[in-house]
């Protein structure tokens, strides 16, 4: 059996106030749980994206005591057999 992967999940709605940063997430699909993985942009001449590392998050998720950059948000959608291949990404500044 050829395993299909959830759909991506979508972001509703994102507020960004100082050093907090919320997300909000439509429902997965059922019997699927969201992942989310936040990553800030390093700039310079030998930077280097880093790779997102993701933990499970709910419908609603929450950054507090970001720095002053540039960040990207990753969510994506995972079942017991399979996982999102598409995350959805969310780029925003803490200015």
């Amino acid at each position: 059996m050829t395993e299909v992967p959830p759909r991506p999940p979508g972001i509703d709605k994102v507020t960004v106030k100082s050093t907090t940063a919320t997300f909000r997430f439509t429902r997965p699909a059922s019997g699927a749980h969201l992942e989310c993985a936040l990553v800030r942009r390093v700039t310079g001449r030998h930077a280097k994206e880093p790779r997102p590392i993701y933990t499970t998050c709910g419908l609603t998720k929450t950054y507090r005591g970001l720095r002053k950059g540039n960040y990207t948000l990753w969510v994506r959608s995972v079942t017991s057999d399979a996982t999102d291949s598409t995350p959805v990404q969310r780029s925003f500044k803490i200015a």
